[in-house]
């Protein structure tokens, strides 16, 4: 097997991040959140092997502890839903 080239892009590399967990995942609820998901939907990306991150989280800590989290991130900045939407500015007559 060839040895991959340095500049490959798809080589996988790893990269070690300094900073809270904690922070971080509360980030990726509240991005999930704000985009129009439910907490049904963001727990089930915890759920999802296809994330590892956040599967591993799920691993660590516990289901019960995930669903709460993401409902105090949803307390603290709600969940966007839209039932329709307009190309009107609002300030015609049509």
């Amino acid at each position: 097997m060839k040895e991959p080239e340095f500049d490959d892009p798809m080589e996988l590399n790893g990269v070690v991040c300094d900073g809270d967990p904690d922070v971080m995942i509360d980030c990726v609820i509240e991005e999930y959140l704000r985009m129009g998901w439910s907490p049904a939907e963001v727990f089930r990306l915890f759920q999802s092997p296809f994330y590892p991150l956040l599967h591993a989280v799920m691993r660590t800590r516990g289901a019960e502890p995930v669903r709460r989290r993401i409902e105090q991130v949803r307390a603290r900045c709600g969940v966007f839903r839209f039932s329709g939407w307009s190309l009107s500015g609002g300030d015609s007559d049509e």
